[in-house]
């Protein structure tokens, strides 16, 4: 089984209040927990926020991150993140707050899975770029060379399985706004097509977030090896 597992907080119940830590004790929490924590207070909602805030105002730097190849490798988009921090940092501003952006910065630590925020980007330079669904060119996700990237490189290949199923309905997905009843409708069209796209024996464990944001990301790499970068 592949699992991909995103913590979102409007997707989990809250647990029961715990008793208050020493204040020692919440002061010297560990990177990880920091990290799950960051990861909690991103909504899907707020994530296409900011996503559209940065590429809105940054296009040519947003592409920049998104365009280069997946065989690039994650380190080439993590060192233009950084490049892109001020413009990261007011988008932040803008769509959390000032009150919630500390500890969220995306720098060394994300708080975010690349690969969604990749698709976050992508989905905005997608509607950007094309007004409807584009002429797409065949799927190009190139083999596993790192352990650690299985998933995100199975998630890909299942997303672009399901834009040769039904590429209208992956175009009507990436246009929608997160969490409304077009969304839901269109996740609704595409799992029928789940089955088809997987090897027989095999299961894949994916929420709606990540499953979005390889869709967003492969038509938008497939839409542009067609057409071409913007000129």
């Amino acid at each position: 089984m592949v699992s991909i597992l995103l913590l979102l907080a409007a997707q989990a119940p809250a647990p029961a209040e715990p008793p208050a830590p020493p204040p020692q004790a919440t002061r010297r929490a560990d990177p990880a927990t920091r990290r799950q924590e960051q990861r909690r207070r991103w909504q899907p909602a707020l994530l296409q926020r900011f996503a559209r805030c940065f590429v809105e105002d940054n296009p040519g730097i947003a592409a920049e991150i998104v365009d280069p190849p997946l065989s690039a490798g994650a380190e080439t988009r993590r060192i233009r993140l950084r490049r892109a921090q001020l413009p990261i940092d007011r988008c932040l501003s803008i769509s959390l707050g000032r009150n919630h952006m500390f500890g969220m910065l995306i720098s060394a630590d994300i708080g975010v899975a690349l690969p969604v925020l990749l698709g976050a980007f992508a989905e905005h330079l997608y509607a950007r770029r094309f007004d409807a669904l584009p002429p797409l060119a065949p799927a190009d996700v190139p083999p596993v060379s790192n352990p650690e990237d299985a998933p995100a490189h199975f998630t890909y290949l299942f997303a672009s399985c399901l834009i040769d199923r039904d590429a209208a309905s992956v175009d009507r997905l990436v246009r929608s706004h997160v969490g409304s009843d077009e969304e839901s409708a269109v996740f609704a069209a595409l799992a029928g097509h789940y089955g088809g796209c997987l090897d027989q024996g095999s299961a894949m464990e994916l929420n709606r977030i990540t499953l979005r944001a390889a869709l967003a990301d492969q038509i938008y790499r497939r839409a542009l090896a067609r057409s071409g970068p913007a000129r």
